[in-house]
């Protein structure tokens, strides 16, 4: 996978936020993110991502493991998952 540029990852991180700030279900959320996403890479990006989630794995693995986010936003998205305040 293609790394996101600055903007992409941006673009992502506030619709998941978005989503997040809801009050909805990480899991349920995170389908309606991808479901109306129109950005073909973002799109793929997301099919991968649930892949990795289904699996078990946490939104920082999945992250890490498409390898297309920088090192700076695995990092911050895993601080997030640790302190339980991943929608900040």
């Amino acid at each position: 996978m293609k790394k996101l540029t600055s903007d992409e990852v941006s673009y992502f991180c506030e619709q998941l936020s978005l989503v997040l700030n809801a009050g909805m279900s990480f899991n349920d959320g995170f389908e309606i993110l991808c479901e109306d996403m129109d950005d073909k890479k973002i799109l793929s990006l997301c099919t991968a991502m649930r892949e990795e989630l289904n699996n078990e794995k946490s939104l920082s693995g999945a992250m890490e493991s498409t390898k297309a986010f920088p090192e700076y936003a695995v990092k911050m998205v895993k601080i997030g998952e640790m302190t339980g305040r991943l929608e900040k």
